[in-house]
């Protein structure tokens, strides 16, 4: 776990609740790195939005961030300067994601980096001529999950998992200084309304459903409904 806090229960008023006082601890090939979670996550948050960690889901966004900082051989106690500009390069969608396989995915040093790969040239290729404003509207993802012929081919969970692809490269865009625009929300919404079936995200259950509805319940050889206890 490279998540500590450097107080106890008993010499902090917040005991185990305590966010103020996380630190990273990661230790890479021979050498250990430390430092206050705040002091990490603070100068790389959008001016004019910096405050301390408010959650430990955060707080494991950052070290993420730690950890690949590390990786890529930079030094997380050095705060990145980015110009104001910076994401004014990143016009289209396939510019973003090619940053985010660079600046993200690579340094981080996944296992399953020929997957993201794949994952990431589907969106190029159905998504990646479009503008990233494009991306705040639902209309585009929709299109993509019910009119292109990469999903007409492969079965629903894969697309789902290529749409979680997009979400965590849009959440990785909005977490750099100064977050990458011209994305303001995260687009990628699944809400059961937009994907035309129940939260139970299954056609068959669905069918089902809807046979028993038009055909009554099933009966035993005798014409009697099943008693349910």
């Amino acid at each position: 776990m490279t998540i500590r806090r450097r107080c106890t229960e008993w010499s902090c008023k917040d005991g185990r609740k305590c966010l103020e006082h996380l630190r990273f601890d990661v230790m890479w090939r021979g050498k250990r790195y430390r430092m206050a979670a705040n002091e990490f996550a603070i100068p790389r948050m959008e001016p004019g939005k910096q405050r301390p960690i408010q959650s430990m889901e955060e707080a494991r966004d950052w070290e993420r961030l730690f950890i690949g900082e590390i990786k890529a051989g930079r030094d997380p106690s050095h705060v990145p300067t980015r110009s104001v500009q910076a994401g004014a390069q990143l016009g289209d969608v396939a510019a973003f994601l090619d940053a985010y396989w660079e600046r993200c995915v690579k340094p981080a040093g996944l296992k399953s980096l020929g997957s993201v790969r794949s994952q990431l040239s589907v969106l190029k290729q159905n998504l990646g001529h479009l503008q990233l404003l494009a991306l705040e509207e639902p209309d585009e993802i929709n299109r993509f999950k019910a009119e292109s012929d990469w999903a007409e081919d492969v079965e629903l969970a894969s697309v789902h998992r290529v749409l979680e692809r997009l979400r965590a490269a849009i959440n990785w865009g909005l977490a750099q200084t100064p977050p990458v625009r011209p994305i303001a929300v995260p687009p990628v919404r699944r809400s059961a309304e937009q994907e035309g079936r129940s939260r139970t995200g299954s056609t068959g259950v669905t069918r089902r459903g809807e046979a028993a509805a038009r055909h009554g319940p099933r009966r035993h050889e005798h014409g009697t409904a099943p008693v349910r206890r």
